[in-house]
């Protein structure tokens, strides 16, 4: 199935990425697209409204595509772009498990 099958999963359409997909830390000024909303919203402010721990924030993992285009926040909220639809060929799944020292 093309659909997350957890929480910690995302499902992107593999033929709408810019590859490589990076994973790195929160920058100032990162602005992100979310599923669902028109237009975008400064991650900072995202994590603000959802009441994440300021310490928390740095170490949030954020997807990021060759373009620099903010994918998938793991545990919070996937953005607009490389939605699976009926015409996708082939999908690539994220799986993000949070694990502590």
């Amino acid at each position: 199935s093309a659909e997350p099958s957890l929480p910690g999963e995302a499902v992107f359409d593999a033929d709408l990425l810019e590859f490589p997909i990076t994973v790195r830390p929160r920058r100032d000024g990162d602005r992100f697209e979310p599923l669902g909303l028109n237009g975008s919203k400064k991650v900072k402010d995202m994590f603000i409204d959802l009441k994440i721990d300021p310490n928390e924030r740095e170490r949030m993992p954020i997807l990021v595509d060759a373009q620099g285009r903010l994918l998938w926040i793991p545990g919070i909220r996937r953005s607009r772009h490389a939605l699976v639809s009926a015409g996708t060929k082939r999908v690539v799944r994220f799986r993000f498990e949070a694990f502590s020292r």
